[in-house]
């Protein structure tokens, strides 16, 4: 009987690793799959349009090994070459959006993006590492929240983190630290977003910041995310004010709504937003969409795409265009 499991073990254990050797020939790239990759990236960059083309067509259809690829050879392209490589790596992500960089790639990904002197490339480049999502770029990411010289790009950085891991608490109480406003306040965003409202009197003084500035626009969303009913009426005059730029005007309109919703029962917010996407005003119907894609319901793009194919809807534009945006 003994010897019968031991036969048995042997067996399973067998089995068992020649199940993870085809698992790791199946994940492991070859050097042929490598260089197909490659040799798709330098068509995809050169002058024959028929093969950039076709090269187009076999990196966006691929994983993991031609993300490394794009991603290795975006730095120091010119600008529509970048374009080009950009819309193969969210086409990649549109077709599996487990596809992440490995740990190696992203570090040699962020090495050249801060050897890059050009602050609108950078920006770029972030941008690339937020639609890629995934551990290894979130690091990168960090890295680049901490030490870019731009503080735009140390701004757009930190909101990119908290797009991919809205909950790291720790680092965007680091981010509070940012010798800029600006980062400070989209740091503080965040936390607010986790139900931290310590962030208050620095957005209240923001406000005081000149008409139509960044530092108080992110102030707006401050406010609206820390959902004090007491700021809803400063908001609205902001949202009505002829002096106000329009685009401030629709945040602060965005933001009264915010504080509005978040009075509401948990449990009543996504019926709240679903009638609010009917609602006469544009800015609040697009308002409405993107608070539902960020809910945590994951079944909600399904039930917004469905919302956008019913006739009759008044926020169907609004709501299709928040899906398309918040493509991968």
């Amino acid at each position: 009987m003994n010897r019968r499991k031991s036969v048995r073990h042997s067996m399973c254990l067998f089995f068992a690793a020649s199940c993870l050797l085809c698992c790791v020939l199946c994940l492991c790239p070859t050097d042929a799959e490598a260089s197909t990759y490659d040799d798709a990236v330098r068509a995809l960059v050169g002058s024959d349009h028929a093969a950039a083309t076709q090269a187009w067509s076999t990196l966006s259809a691929g994983g993991n090994v031609a993300l490394g690829a794009l991603v290795r050879a975006l730095p120091g392209q010119d600008q529509m070459t970048m374009a080009r490589m950009i819309i193969a790596i969210r086409a990649i992500k549109r077709r599996n959006n487990a596809v992440q960089l490995n740990d190696a790639d992203a570090e040699a990904f962020g090495s050249e993006m801060r050897a890059e002197k050009r602050t609108e490339v950078r920006a770029v480049l972030l941008q690339t590492l937020r639609d890629i999502g995934g551990t290894a770029a979130l690091r990168v990411l960090e890295r680049a929240a901490h030490d870019d010289p731009s503080e735009g790009n140390r701004r757009d950085a930190t909101l990119f983190v908290g797009s991919i891991a809205g909950t790291e608490v720790a680092f965007f109480k680091k981010q509070t630290k940012d010798p800029s406003r600006w980062v400070k306040l989209s740091a503080y965003e965040q936390l607010a977003a986790n139900g931290d409202a310590s962030g208050h009197g620095l957005a209240l003084a923001a406000l005081n910041s000149a008409v139509g500035s960044a530092e108080r626009q992110e102030a707006i969303w401050v406010l609206g995310e820390i959902g004090n009913a007491g700021d809803a009426g400063v908001l609205e005059a902001i949202s009505k004010s002829s002096k106000e730029a329009l685009s401030t005007r629709f945040l602060a309109e965005e933001a009264a709504h915010t504080i509005a919703l978040k009075q509401i029962p948990a449990d009543q917010q996504v019926a709240y937003l679903v009638k609010t996407l009917d609602d006469d005003s544009p800015t609040v119907r697009h308002w409405a969409a993107n608070r539902l894609l960020r809910s945590p319901d994951s079944s909600m793009r399904e039930k917004l795409t469905r919302y956008v194919g019913e006739p009759g809807h008044k926020g169907y534009s609004e709501a299709g265009f928040v899906l398309h945006a918040h493509q991968r």
